[in-house]
C-alpha cells in the first residue's frame, strides 16, 4: 500500500458513503493470523471492520483509508490479526452508521499444515456475462476453498475505474468472503497500473507488491512480475535476485513441501512462443525444484508433462514428484476470448475452454482438476505425488534431499542431510574426479561457499558431493554458475 497514488486519511465522519467492492487478500505472510479487508466508498467515512465468530462480532478494529485521484473514490484498508488458524469468522466493514452486510472467512491453515483446497485461474477482462458464469462455478466450491490465484488481466483496461468496479461488483459474492491474490497482467498495466496498485494491498518484502511471496500451510507461493512477453527477469534485475534468495529460504523451510510459481505469460504456450519467459524462469525452476508453475494470457487451457532442463521426465497424468521436474499450466480460461488449443513437443493436454482449476494440497500429493464454466465437468485432472521417504541407496542413512544455489552470494545449499551423519565428511569433486574441498556435517544442512581448499573461488561447471560409509556411497551433482 506504500506504492499507492494517494493520501492516507483517518476519516470519522460519514458523508453519504456507499460501501463496495470489499474484497480480501493477504498484505503480510501471516497468512494463519492475519487478514486484509478492503472496500471502496465514493464519499469519505471512518474504516472499520467488526468481527468474531459469529455475526454478533465482539471485536473491532480501525484502519486507513486513501483518496485515490485514479479510482476517484477512497479506498479503506483494515488489517485484522491475532485470531485463530483455520477457524470460521464472520465480518463487516464501514464505520457507525453504515455497514455492509455479513461475510465470512477461514482464517488460514498454520504453517507447515496440509489438507487443503485453492482456485487458479485467470484472464476475466472481457465478457462479463462470461465472467459471472465462470464465478458462479466457483461459488459452488466456496466452502471448501482457502483462497484463490489470479493470473492477471483482471480486466480490459488498467486505468479504466468503471471496469474495475464492475468486475468488484460482480466478483464480490466470492472474493469478500475468500481471499483473492493476483498477479498483474498486461491489461491491467493499459493507461495505468496505479487503479491495480491503490485497489489490492499485496505483500511488501521484495521491496514492492509487483512481486511477491507467502507461505499458506506447507506450501510456498511467488507471484511474479512478468506481464508482457517482452518481459524479463534475469541476472542484475532486482525481481530475479529477490527471487533466486526468496526460492533458497524456501527450499531449506522445513515447513515447506511444495514450491508454486505463478506469472502472466506462460514459459510454454503451444503456437504462442513467449521464449523470453523460458530463458528467464525455466532455469530458476529447475535449479530450485519448483514444483508447479500457473500461468495466463493464452486464453485456453494447457498442461505440460513433467519437464526438467527441456527434457520429458514423466508424461503423467500422475507425475512421479520425487522426480526433477516442474508441471508447467496455461490457465486462461476466466471470460477473454477464447483462443485456439495448440500441441507441442511439451503439451501433454490442452483445450480451449473456460475454466477454473481446483487443487486440492495433501501432505504427499497435489490433484488437480480442471472444471468448466458449469463447475462440474471436467476438462482434465491430473497429479503431483512425493514419497514420504525418498529410499536412497544405504537407506536414510546417506540421506541428502536437496542441493540449492543462492547465485547472489555464489554459495550452495545442501539440505536434507540425516543429522546422524554429524561429523561425517562430504568431498567435493570435480568432474575429472579431483578433490576439491572436504565439508564436515554439522547438522541436516550445510553451506558450501563455493571456494576450494585454498580458498579460491571454484571454476563455474559440474562439480559433485561425496557422502560414504564403509558400505555405501551417495553422490549429488551440483553446477557451480558464474
Amino acid at each position: 500500500m506504500r506504492e499507492r497514488g494517494s493520501v492516507l486519511l483517518f476519516l470519522p465522519l460519514l458523508l453519504n458513503a456507499t460501501i463496495q467492492n470489499i474484497h480480501l487478500s493477504w498484505s503480510e505472510d501471516s497468512t494463519d493470523s492475519t487478514m486484509t479487508v478492503t472496500w471502496a466508498t465514493p464519499d469519505s467515512c471512518g474504516s472499520y471492520v467488526q468481527y468474531g465468530f459469529t455475526t454478533n462480532y465482539g471485536n473491532e478494529i480501525q484502519g486507513e483509508a486513501y483518496f485515490s485521484s485514479c479510482c476517484n473514490q477512497y479506498i479503506h484498508n483494515v488489517l485484522i490479526s491475532s485470531f485463530e488458524p483455520d477457524t470460521l469468522y464472520h465480518y463487516r466493514c464501514g464505520c457507525p452508521g453504515e455497514w455492509s452486510g455479513d461475510r465470512t472467512f477461514r482464517s488460514g491453515k498454520m504453517r507447515g499444515e496440509s489438507l487443503f483446497n485453492f482456485i487458479f485461474y485467470g484472464d476475466t477482462r472481457t465478457d462479463t456475462i462470461e465472467r459471472v458464469v465462470v464465478r458462479d462455478a466457483m461459488i459452488r466450491h466456496l466452502d471448501s476453498i482457502r483462497f484463490i490465484l489470479h493470473g492477471g488481466d483482471i480486466v480490459e483496461y488498467g486505468s479504466a475505474q468503471w471496469r474495475w468496479d464492475i468486475f468488484f461488483r460482480q466478483m464480490e459474492p466470492l472474493i469478500s468472503n475468500c481471499p483473492m491474490m493476483p498477479t498483474i497482467g498486461n491489461h491491467d498495466e493499459y493507461g495505468s497500473r496505479q487503479n491495480y496498485l491503490d485497489q489490492f494491498v499485496l505483500p511488501q518484502e521484495s521491496g514492492t507488491e509487483m512481486f511477491y511471496s507467502l507461505d499458506y500451510g506447507s506450501m510456498h507461493i511467488v507471484s511474479l512480475y512478468d506481464p508482457t512477453p517482452g518481459s524479463r527477469i534475469k541476472p542484475g534485475d532486482p525481481q530475479y535476485f529477490w527471487l533466486m534468495n526468496d526460492l533458497a529460504n524456501a527450499s531449506i523451510n522445513p515447513d515447506i513441501d511444495w514450491k508454486i510459481i505463478f506469472f502472466h505469460v506462460p514459459p510454454y504456450s503451444a503456437g504462442y512462443g513467449y521464449l523470453n519467459q523460458r530463458n528467464d524462469i525455466v532455469p530458476i525452476c529447475d535449479s530450485f525444484d519448483v514444483d508447479l508453475v500457473f500461468c495466463g494470457h493464452t486464453h485456453n487451457y494447457e498442461r505440460t508433462f513433467l519437464l526438467y532442463d527441456s527434457v520429458i521426465v514423466d508424461s503423467g497424468p500422475d507425475y512421479n514428484g520425487d522426480l526433477n521436474g516442474t508441471v508447467y499450466v496455461v490457465s486462461g480460461g476466466g471470460c477473454a476470448p477464447l483462443s485456439d488449443a495448440h500441441v507441442d513437443w511439451w503439451t501433454a493436454y490442452s483445450e480451449e475452454a473456460y475454466h477454473f482449476m481446483l487443487i486440492s494440497v495433501g501432505t504427499d500429493r497435489i490433484k488437480v482438476k480442471v472444471l468448466g464454466d458449469d463447475g462440474v465437468t471436467h476438462i482434465d485432472e491430473w497429479s503431483l505425488t512425493k514419497s514420504p521417504e525418498i529410499d536412497f541407496p544405504g537407506g536414510n542413512e546417506m540421506r541428502i534431499l536437496k542441493v540449492y544455489p543462492i547465485p547472489s552470494t555464489g554459495s550452495i545449499i545442501i539440505s536434507g542431510i540425516n543429522p546422524r551423519r554429524r561429523g561425517d565428511e562430504i568431498m567435493v569433486i570435480n568432474s575429472a574426479g579431483q578433490k576439491v574441498r572436504s565439508l564436515i556435517v554439522r547438522g541436516s544442512s550445510l553451506i558450501w561457499d563455493g571456494r576450494d581448499e585454498n580458498d579460491h573461488q571454484v571454476n563455474p561447471g559440474v562439480y559433485f558431493l561425496i557422502l560414504k560409509d564403509e558400505n555405501h556411497i551417495r553422490r549429488e551433482k551440483i553446477i557451480v554458475l558464474n
